[in-house]
C-alpha cells in the first residue's frame, strides 16, 4: 500500500499582502497540498490578517493552529491542515534560545528595515499526527537572522534535542525559513555547520535547490527522515519575498498498527 502527502513551507512576509498570499494558498491547494508551515504568520492592527482569510475560504476542511504575539514579530508560525488526510494528536508551541541584546549596526539595520529595536523572539510549533496507520511529527521553525553562525546552530540544536526527548515516530519533517542569508558561494559551508544537528537519519530534502527567494538568497530548507522518496520544488509565485517550497513525501509499505 503507498500513501503520500504533499506539504508546502512558506514565509508570508507578515503577511502584507493578504489577499494574493491567500490566492497563492488556494492555488496549491487545488493542487494536492495536505500541510502548509507558515513563517512570518503575524496581526497586527489595522491590516489585513491573511489568518481570518484562510479561515473563511478553508475553515470546514482544513484545520488551523498558530503561535504568535498579536501586533509584534515576536514568533509567528502556523500549521495548516487538512482534516480528511491527517489526524491530529497534539501541538507543541517551543521558544527557542534569544539573544540578549542587539550589536549597535544590527540594532541600526533592524530599526530602518523593521521599525523594531529589540531581538525577535524566536520559535517552532510541531504538530503530532496520525495518518493511515503511522505517526507523523511535522516541526515549523523560524531561525534568527541575526546573531550569526553559533547562535542559528544552537537554535536548531535546541530544536533538535527537545524533539529527541520525545517518543520516536515513523515519519518527520523539520522545516522552515532557517535565515542562512548570505553570499551564495560563502554560505554553503556556513549552512552544513548549522545542520550538523541533524543526525545520519534526516535527508536535506531542499538541497538541490538553489534559491528559496526572490533576492536571491536559499533561506528555506525541508529534512525529512522515514520517508521511502521525496521530491520538491520551489513555486515562483509573488506575494511574498520568500517563493513557497511544494514537497512530496511517498510512504511504501505502510503498516497499519
Amino acid at each position: 500500500m503507498e500513501q503520500n502527502l504533499k506539504l508546502v513551507t512558506y514565509n508570508l512576509r507578515n503577511g502584507f499582502n493578504a489577499k494574493r498570499l491567500v490566492n497563492n494558498v488556494a492555488k496549491m491547494v487545488f493542487h494536492g497540498a495536505d500541510l502548509f508551515c507558515f513563517q512570518e504568520f503575524r496581526k497586527f492592527n489595522g491590516r489585513p490578517f491573511v489568518g481570518e482569510e484562510l479561515q473563511t475560504i478553508f475553515g470546514q476542511k482544513w484545520e488551523v493552529e498558530h503561535f504568535l504575539k498579536e501586533d509584534t514579530h515576536d514568533l509567528g508560525l502556523c500549521v495548516m491542515w487538512n482534516k480528511s488526510k491527517l489526524n491530529l494528536m497534539r501541538v507543541e508551541k517551543i521558544t527557542l534560545p534569544k539573544i540578549s541584546s542587539l550589536k549597535i549596526a544590527i540594532k541600526v539595520l533592524e530599526k530602518l528595515f523593521f521599525a523594531r529595536k529589540l531581538p525577535v523572539q524566536r520559535g517552532a510549533i510541531v504538530a503530532e499526527f496520525k495518518m493511515g496507520g503511522g505517526l507523523l511529527r511535522v516541526a515549523n521553525v523560524h531561525l534568527d537572522w541575526i546573531g550569526g553562525l553559533k547562535h542559528k546552530a544552537g537554535q536548531l540544536q535546541y530544536l533538535v534535542d527537545y524533539l529527541k526527548n520525545n517518543p520516536q515516530f515513523d515519519y518527520e519533517i523539520i522545516c522552515g525559513d532557517f535565515n542562512t542569508v548570505g553570499p551564495l558561494g560563502l554560505v554553503k559551508k556556513r549552512r552544513q555547520k548549522i545542520f550538523e544537528a541533524f543526525d545520519g537519519d534526516f535527508v536535506d530534502v531542499s538541497s538541490r535547490l538553489r534559491l528559496t527567494t526572490h533576492n536571491f538568497q536559499k533561506l528555506d530548507h525541508i529534512f525529512s527522515r522515514g520517508f521511502s522518496r521525496m521530491a520538491v520544488k520551489r513555486l515562483f509565485l509573488f506575494g511574498s519575498d520568500h517563493m513557497p517550497l511544494f514537497a512530496k513525501f511517498e510512504l511504501q509499505n505502510f503498516i497499519k498498527k
